[in-house]
């Protein structure tokens, strides 16, 4: 026999709280995420269709009887780490950017970046790797920082890769041609085949 869990009867100060909200088209649920200050006030990060929480009463309600519900100490460094490996890299970014738009919340949340690996603030990094999940599902498995994605942008077409950029080609005689910057595999092939203009 499995022991009653004592009521939670006051809700959990400075905790991002991660629970299974309404979905939309193709999807009956997404996870949504709340956020009670140091003060215990409600704050919604994030909600969605008929079971969105927009209030504290609501999600007290919630922790008591949902059992996919999982919580993130936003005072200790393990369980803001705790909560990025486990959240979706959508979802850790959207929560980042949400706590650097409120500064006045004094909660800081830094990103780790899946190229140089530097903990890094959210403002400018993307999502990359991006493949499907079944149904219409596309989720990502990489945050890149601003530095990473602009370092790593084709000088032709302005889009980041994942790969390596190159600073030349060799045509086909075997003459290597130094190329005005750094570009993509896809436009250097272009280049090579002159099917783009190297300026």
């Amino acid at each position: 026999m499995t022991a009653e869990r004592e009521p939670i009867t006051e809700l959990p100060r400075n905790t991002v709280v991660a629970y299974q909200g309404g979905g939309y088209d193709g999807c009956f649920w997404e996870w949504n995420y709340a956020f009670i200050d140091s003060e215990g006030n409600f704050h919604d990060i994030f909600s969605s269709g008929y079971k969105a929480i927009k209030d504290a009463e609501t999600l007290l309600e919630a922790l008591n009887v949902d059992k996919e519900i999982d919580s993130y100490d936003m005072g200790n460094e393990e369980e803001r780490q705790r909560m990025l490996d486990s959240e979706s890299v959508r979802n850790s970014l959207g929560i980042a950017n949400w706590f650097a738009s409120h500064p006045e919340l004094e909660v800081k949340v830094t990103l780790k970046c899946d190229r140089c690996g530097e903990r890094v603030e959210p403002e400018g990094c993307q999502a990359d790797g991006f493949h499907g999940c079944g149904g219409i599902e596309i989720a990502a498995d990489n945050i890149i920082c601003p530095e990473c994605y602009s370092d790593h942008s084709c000088w032709y077409c302005g889009e980041y890769t994942s790969g390596e950029l190159t600073g030349e080609i060799t045509k086909e005689d075997g003459t290597k041609v130094e190329l005005n910057g750094s570009a993509c595999e896809y436009c250097a092939d272009d280049i090579k085949s002159g099917r783009r203009k190297d300026d």
